[in-house]
């Protein structure tokens, strides 16, 4: 996956995450997820990826799994994610349909949330369609995150 980041300069915004979840809505995986939100900072504000927070649950982790899946908010510029087909433990998930979800809080309650799916198991790499859906239409940091692409790739 491959995410264009503009940081913005204005506070409440620069919060995203990355993670792959099952048909079930259960995440199976998270890629990164911005320091502070993950932190604690979704207590602090409610509106940090809050999609994020209510299915992973971060309350419920232990630091090391924090640890391994945050990082500091970063640079602008364009960031790669990539999920080699594991759970949160290591182990190769099952063949079958997943949810892959890029979620960012612009501004306050204003929040994109891209989403597709990927079918595991398939046999030839393709390019996967991405969805954004914005929860308020506003200006304010739309660009903050842009051009989310997806490819699923076999080995061959």
């Amino acid at each position: 996956m491959s995410i264009d980041f503009n940081r913005s300069s204005t506070p409440a915004s620069n919060q995203y995450a990355v993670w792959i979840e099952d048909m079930d809505g259960n995440v199976v995986k998270t890629l990164f997820v911005t320091n502070f939100t993950s932190n604690g900072g979704y207590a602090e504000r409610e509106d940090s990826i809050p999609t994020w927070v209510a299915h992973a649950k971060p309350s419920d982790m232990d630091k090391t799994r924090i640890d391994a899946i945050t990082g500091a908010t970063p640079s602008t510029g364009t960031h790669s994610y990539i999920w080699d087909g594991t759970n949160d433990d290591g182990n190769i998930v099952a063949d079958g349909t997943y949810m892959f979800y890029v979620e960012g809080t612009l501004y306050w309650s204003s929040i994109v949330r891209y989403e597709g799916t990927v079918s595991m198991g398939d046999t030839e790499s393709s390019t996967l369609d991405v969805k954004a859906v914005y929860t308020e239409d506003t200006e304010q940091n739309r660009n903050m995150l842009s051009n989310v692409t997806a490819d699923y790739i076999t080995e061959n």
